[in-house]
């Protein structure tokens, strides 16, 4: 299965191993703009955020227990805590890149969103927050640029996003194959674990190189993967989710294949399948429609 979903992420990164960042599950998005120092300057709410979210470094961390947020976009629900949340997240990416500004006025903030959501009649003057219902999500703004439009960000996100693999030593990528710095600290999969007695013999933390050794770029390119095949995940008429997951033969397909792979009727009509497959597909396929007409999803 890893193998299959790393073919799959080399194919639709097309080698460039990138942080996969994630969609904005928003309908308003408030643009808080500072200076280089931290120093409020504006403030804007915007509905046009697709053509703005690639600049956003949107990406949530997931495991563990409380993990340190490392993304400057984030939904807004308690202004108050949003705020501090925003600025811890602010001081974790300055452990990496001093350059990086913290907020400077937190009440002055605090009291300008909250006055920007009242005028858009987002929330009411006798409320304190927003409700978890409402899709509102902010983000931060300096000197103009969005915070993944400056090189420095970008690098303390990244730096940040591949800390979570611990040191790495040298060793052998089970991904690639190549002789690299590599850790077995992590994987973007839960079901991979260090702290379960029996899980494979002999494993600790100490040993973690004898499980699953990665090096960075497989890393990203293994969560690029996971997070498509999040997106597309299927749900059955039983109520039981799961992923498809396309195991590449070729290692060159047209795009037009790559942006249809989840497309069973697609397949169906463009790729040569042997009867007793393509009545595999046509199964699949029912028992989805069933479900999303029961569901009333589109």
């Amino acid at each position: 299965m890893i193998e299959a979903l790393y073919k799959f992420g080399k194919l639709i990164t097309k080698g460039k191993a990138q942080i996969p960042l994630e969609k904005i599950d928003a309908e308003h998005l408030v643009i808080l703009d500072v200076d280089e120092e931290g120093r409020f300057k504006s403030i804007e709410l915007t509905k046009n955020i697709s053509a703005i979210e690639d600049k956003l470094l949107h990406k949530p961390t997931t495991g563990g227990r409380n993990p340190p947020n490392f993304s400057p976009t984030l939904k807004l629900g308690d202004i108050e805590k949003s705020i501090k949340n925003l600025n811890g997240i602010l001081k974790n990416l300055k452990k990496f890149e001093k350059s990086i500004p913290l907020l400077q006025d937190l009440d002055i903030i605090k009291t300008k969103v909250r006055k920007n959501l009242i005028e858009n009649d987002l929330l009411k003057s006798n409320q304190k927050n927003l409700s978890s219902k409402q899709k509102v999500f902010i983000t931060l703004r300096i000197n103009g640029k969005f915070v993944g439009e400056i090189p420095q960000f970008k690098k303390a996100f990244e730096e940040f996003y591949l800390s979570k693999l611990g040191k790495l030593d040298k060793g052998i990528c089970s991904l690639c194959g190549k002789e690299t710095l590599v850790s077995g600290k992590r994987s973007p999969f839960t079901f991979y674990t260090l702290d379960k007695i029996g899980y494979l013999p002999g494993f600790s933390e100490k040993h973690h190189l004898r499980g699953f050794p990665v090096c960075p770029e497989c890393y990203k390119i293994l969560d690029k993967a996971k997070l498509e095949l999040i997106n597309h995940r299927f749900k059955l008429i039983s109520g039981v989710e799961y992923w498809l997951i396309p195991d590449v033969i070729k290692a060159e397909i047209d795009d037009e294949l790559i942006e249809n792979i989840f497309d069973l009727s697609y397949l169906k009509s463009k790729l040569k399948l042997k009867k007793t497959e393509e009545q595999k597909l046509s199964d699949v396929e029912e028992d989805i429609y069933r479900e999303k007409s029961i569901s009333g999803g589109n």
